[in-house]
């Protein structure tokens, strides 16, 4: 492939899963030119790094976006000022799928959402399907639009040459009033990194009983300083004990932590979907009957309310 566009996930940074597809174009020497679009500002810092992976050129918007309807603007905004490309790509979250199909819809290319691989020499990824139960390899039909799970590759450092990125301002509109909304609770907690990143997830099912008892958890997700983040199974949403940007399972995130926790979970189908990609599984749970004991590395036949107290407490001593 010739040209590349990447479609930057930030907060207030980049997000480390960007620079992890940016590592695969770069250990691949598949791209000759990379541009990318970011939905904001980008710092000095992230620009300087950018241009270590090989990017040339950045299309930010003239003032930070933040509602549905800016960003699929500045999708407009990016396909009207770009040039063409054999590989639009982006993180797999729910709003980089977003920008990367309203992109590719206008620029008339197929869209392959989830992936986890591609093989630059052969033109092929690797799909999973059928709630992770297949994973499927795919031929590409190019020019095409990709999206990666995080952790799908492993970030490398920088090896390209430091002149900074050309940034491209974009103009963009204020939305109208209608376009404006807000989701309760849907912020991730300052200093706590998005399940998508986290290196360690600490998930809540069932079994914590009330929104009040998450506090439990909380403790354990604090000892990790940083690197772990508050999973919680659908019914845990669904009862409003906490937002839906911790769901984990088919109707949530797929995460790919290096430890998975389950508290109180009890391993439903739709549930394991989103946590088969953990490297190590941990269960704790009071009915030995449970379901997730069947895909735990490791299980505790416990009431989680008793046991991760102890459990934090021993941590912290070690710690």
């Amino acid at each position: 492939m010739k040209n590349v566009l990447i479609i930057l996930e930030t907060d207030t940074q980049v997000k480390p899963a960007s620079f992890e597809i940016l590592s695969h174009l770069q250990q691949c020497k598949s791209a000759a030119e990379i541009h990318a679009c970011s939905a904001e500002h980008l710092q000095e810092s992230d620009l300087k790094q950018l241009a270590g992976y090989g990017v040339s050129r950045v299309y930010c918007p003239d003032h930070s976006a933040d509602t549905d309807g800016a960003f699929l603007h500045l999708a407009k905004q990016v396909a009207q000022a770009a040039g063409t490309y054999d590989l639009i790509t982006a993180t797999a979250t729910d709003w980089g799928n977003m920008v990367l199909s309203g992109l590719c819809a206008l620029k008339n290319m197929p869209v392959y959402e989830n992936c986890q691989n591609l093989a630059p020499d052969t033109g092929e990824i690797r799909k999973p399907m059928y709630g992770d139960k297949v994973i499927a390899t795919v031929a590409i039909t190019w020019p095409a639009g990709i999206s990666f799970r995080a952790k799908s590759f492993v970030c490398v450092p920088p090896c390209g040459k430091a002149v900074l990125p050309e940034v491209c301002i974009l103009p963009t509109i204020s939305p109208p009033l209608d376009w404006v909304f807000h989701v309760k609770g849907a912020e991730v907690q300052a200093g706590r990194p998005d399940i998508l990143e986290a290196d360690v997830v600490i998930a809540a099912g069932r079994g914590i009983e009330k929104s009040e008892n998450l506090k439990v958890l909380e403790q354990l997700v604090a000892l990790f300083a940083g690197r772990a983040g508050l999973g919680a199974s659908r019914v845990v949403v669904d009862q409003g004990w906490t937002v839906q940007a911790n769901q984990v399972g088919q109707t949530g995130k797929t995460v790919a932590p290096t430890l998975y926790i389950a508290c109180g979970i009890s391993g439903a189908v739709q549930h394991q979907v989103g946590m088969n990609p953990a490297k190590y599984v941990i269960a704790i749970n009071k009915d030995p009957e449970a379901a997730i004991f069947a895909v735990a590395d490791y299980g505790v036949v416990e009431d989680l309310l008793e046991f991760v107290p102890l459990l934090a407490e021993e941590l912290a001593k070690r710690k």
